[in-house]
């Protein structure tokens, strides 16, 4: 079945799911995909051609260049305090999402200030330091030896409480 994969089957379910999502997320799948060939070529040894290698990807989504302007900080922060703290500690740390719903209790040390990362995304584990901000953002969270900083906060749950928050930000300044 995959060694009848054409690069005309792949391009056909490009266009399609262009349709419904960007291209940065069509893309994105591509080279999942071509890397799932791959793989099934050169570590499994089925003799089989990527397929992907046939087509145009779309391009990449636009890079941002967006930069706060002068008075959005303040309401951005007073926005991100009132949604979750998670979206506070982020800007204070420069912490990725997977780093801060991942973060532990044992894993900080708030008489010394800092959080350990024993899990980040280029395998390297590294020791973050924490400011004043973000000290008290954590001491205001419910307190356990062991355990998640954020149980049960998903992805999906930051983002959405980092979008209410940007939009009342936006709306306090118009």
């Amino acid at each position: 079945f995959v060694a009848g994969v054409r690069g005309v089957d792949i391009a056909r379910w490009r266009d399609e799911r262009l349709r419904k999502v960007t291209p940065a997320t069509v893309k994105r799948d591509l080279v999942l995909l071509g890397h799932v060939f791959e793989v099934a070529r050169k570590e499994w040894g089925i003799f089989v051609h990527n397929p992907v290698r046939d087509i145009k990807l779309p391009p990449g989504g636009r890079p941002r260049d967006r930069r706060l302007r002068p008075g959005e900080e303040p309401r951005l922060f007073t926005a991100c305090r009132e949604a979750r703290n998670c979206w506070l500690l982020a800007l204070e740390t420069a912490m990725r999402q997977g780093e801060l719903l991942r973060l532990r209790w044992e894993h900080i040390d708030l008489n010394r200030r800092t959080a350990h990362l024993p899990d980040t995304k280029n395998g390297e584990a590294r020791t973050v330091p924490l400011s004043s901000t973000a000290v008290a953002v954590l001491r205001t969270q419910p307190r356990a030896l062991h355990g998640e900083v954020f149980p049960g906060v998903t992805t999906e749950a930051v983002k959405r409480a980092y979008m209410r928050a940007t939009q009342r930000a936006i709306q306090e300044a118009a």
